[in-house]
């Protein structure tokens, strides 16, 4: 019986220290999907305004840094959107 509830406290161990890992590692790779997201706007952001206002044409790696923001801005409504209406639709048949 001692044997049994050892294991059972190992077992529980273990899934605390993995629960804890997956927080950290989630907690990093958001900060890291947030810091190349603001150099990204740094980078292209002022830029445009100079662009826009002043009748400079942009760049090809500005054009495409505009096109990487957009898809960081959009995709996830857009990806919500089609879920709720695939919710829905399997709701109402």
């Amino acid at each position: 019986m001692k044997l049994i509830k050892e294991t059972n406290k190992m077992k529980r161990s273990t899934s605390y220290l993995i629960v804890t890992a997956l927080f950290v590692i989630g907690v990093f790779l958001i900060t890291l999907y947030v810091w190349l997201f603001q150099q990204l706007f740094n980078w292209v952001v002022p830029n445009m305004g100079n662009t826009l206002f002043n009748g400079v044409p942009l760049t090809f790696w500005q054009a495409i840094g505009t096109l990487v923001l957009i898809y960081i801005f959009f995709a996830p409504i857009v990806e919500a959107v089609k879920y709720v209406k695939k919710e829905s639709k399997q709701y109402s048949e």
